[in-house]
């Protein structure tokens, strides 16, 4: 059903976007639509994060993250729960996660706006939109 949901979502936008109609809203709408579907439903790991030439993927190894429509995510590990937020810009194809200060280091290397670079339903890989910051982040569902 799911996958179901959202291969009619993204025929939808194909659709729409051949068709040249101009139904901007509804194409971002609908990609917004499937964006959050894909990333709230089931919960995430971190596989692969790196740093500056740094590989930091070990200190995701016990984080699993849960996104909510509501623009919360909880980052989890055993016991431990720390909340944050999160967006998404389908038009930009980013999304935006934050952690409160003083939450563990690994979490605060996420709160960034991340340029989603390639997606499926089971993986996202993410750049950060500041150029600056040489980071890689590779997101797999659990």
């Amino acid at each position: 059903m799911y996958i179901r949901r959202l291969t009619y979502g993204f025929m939808f936008i194909l659709f729409i976007t051949a068709s040249g109609t101009g139904c901007k809203k509804a194409v971002e709408d609908n990609a917004r639509r499937v964006l959050l579907d894909l990333m709230t439903n089931g919960r995430w790991m971190v596989q692969i994060f790196t740093e500056a030439g740094t590989d930091h993927s070990a200190d995701y190894a016990a984080w699993e993250f849960q996104f909510y429509e509501n623009g919360t995510v909880d980052g989890l590990n055993g016991t431990q729960k720390v909340s944050g937020t999160w967006s998404v810009d389908e038009v930009n194809y980013t999304i935006r996660s934050t952690f409160p200060v003083g939450s563990p280091s690994a979490l605060m290397r996420l709160s960034e706006t991340w340029n989603m670079t390639k997606t499926t339903l089971n993986y996202v890989e993410a750049k950060p939109s500041n150029t600056a910051r040489t980071a890689y982040l590779k997101l797999v569902r659990k």
